[in-house]
């Protein structure tokens, strides 16, 4: 009988392990001297830079911020209910009952916008449609700003906290739903981190004064997100 041959494995020895890449390249460490001023002020000039590249358009008023089809209601809803606060501000004050609404109702609630307000004092009634882009590019800064802060409260690096801040203040919700309702979806993106600026302040520092501020926002824009921002308070590992 023939004999098998039997085919004999080379056993590889075992190598030294290779050292492990650097995480921090130098650009990154940069951030490492930086101050904390100077953190925000790197931060607002990339919102500054990615604002003008989005919103060029509507900023230089080539374009009103103005939608049809899907985003019709900033021209039949928003657009004309600023029309008529303003008007009715001229003429009787603070907005409360009014027959030009539907057959005659109460505008008093949600009118209050702090944002969208100031700028329709600031420019006037005919420079509104002009001026609208200005509403989303200011709550774009403060959702940055609040959701820098909030990552630095956490003492993350500031690499990270620019690039985490820059991400959640473009993100979709805000820049695709502004062309919708920008006095309610954006609003919401900047009170939001705000909240969670201002509640890491109080249980991490036990600096409570930002948190009154916060919720009053957050009332004054829609009293039942009291209710669903309550939930996520409870359970304070659900926010940090």
């Amino acid at each position: 009988m023939a004999k098998s041959k039997t085919s004999k494995t080379k056993i590889q020895p075992v190598s030294e392990p290779k050292e492990a890449p650097k995480i921090r390249s130098e650009v990154i460490s940069i951030f490492d001297k930086i101050s904390d001023l100077q953190g925000f002020g790197l931060l607002w000039g990339c919102v500054l830079l990615i604002s003008v590249l989005l919103f060029k358009d509507y900023l230089f008023h080539k374009k009103y911020f103005l939608f049809l089809d899907l985003g019709a209601d900033s021209i039949n809803i928003i657009y004309t209910n600023l029309m008529h606060y303003a008007d009715y501000i001229k003429a009787e004050g603070v907005p409360a009952w009014s027959f030009k609404a539907g057959m005659g109702q109460n505008i008093n609630p949600f009118w209050l916008d702090p944002i969208a307000t100031s700028v329709l004092f600031l420019f006037g009634k005919e420079n509104i449609a002009g001026s609208l882009v200005l509403v989303v590019v200011i709550e774009i800064f403060l959702a940055a700003t609040f959701f820098y802060a909030f990552l630095q409260s956490l003492h993350l690096h500031k690499f990270a906290s620019i690039i985490g801040a820059l991400s959640y203040a473009f993100c979709g919700y805000l820049i695709v739903c502004s062309t919708w309702d920008l006095n309610k979806y954006p609003t919401e993106v900047y009170q939001a981190a705000f909240l969670l600026f201002a509640l890491e302040q109080w249980i991490g520092k036990s600096k409570w004064y930002f948190f009154p501020s916060s919720i009053a926002l957050i009332a004054i824009h829609q009293p039942f997100y009291l209710y669903l921002y309550g939930v996520l308070i409870l359970d304070r590992k659900s926010v940090v």
